[in-house]
């Protein structure tokens, strides 16, 4: 009996641990990973991005980093309300999330209100940019502005400077009209 009440608490503090962790890591919305997740917490030793940098370094499996911003966003909220535009960035999410099925080694982040970070295999950034710009122009009530880099085995690992070349991208594609890709 005795034996059994303590599993039982075990389990329960088991249970209570993921949850809370699962809910430290994901947008509670959207359910994509949230950017503590990526970049890490004050209160975390973890930082994903740097990870995939040294893992990068160690294997010479290069990875991209794209950043999707979404057109006409903030129009859908103005004119057509919040719960609406909470029903576009849910299609937006569904395209992210029929990517990451498709395609191992996706893992999509909310890291704002409508922008999204995707991570992904470096041989097929290009490809995951193109498609994601394209299933979001044609599937939703906005379009996307996608910029990129893609992180080699002889990069610096230093994420500052890899997530500037990749915001740089995105503002560039921002200001030659949007609705694009730019991969650097």
């Amino acid at each position: 009996m005795l034996i059994c009440g303590l599993l039982g608490i075990i389990i329960a503090q088991a249970y209570a641990c993921w949850y809370y962790r699962r809910r430290a890591e994901r947008d509670l919305f959207t359910g994509l990973y949230n950017k503590e997740w990526l970049f890490g917490a004050s209160f975390s030793r973890s930082n994903r991005l740097i990870k995939y940098m040294r893992r990068t370094r160690r294997t010479g499996r290069s990875f991209g980093m794209l950043i999707v911003d979404l057109d006409g966003f903030k129009e859908v909220n103005d004119t057509l309300g919040h719960a609406e535009g909470d029903i576009v960035l849910l299609d937006v999410v569904l395209v992210i999330r029929y990517m990451e099925r498709e395609y191992s080694g996706i893992s999509s982040v909310r890291f704002g209100g409508d922008e999204m970070i995707v991570l992904c295999p470096g041989d097929i950034t290009y490809l995951v940019a193109r498609y994601l710009c394209a299933a979001i122009d044609s599937g939703t009530r906005v379009t996307a502005s996608i910029g990129g880099a893609v992180f080699r085995c002889t990069d610096e690992v230093n994420q500052e400077v890899f997530f500037a070349k990749c915001d740089n991208a995105l503002y560039s594609v921002k200001n030659n009209g949007k609705n694009g890709v730019r991969i650097v």
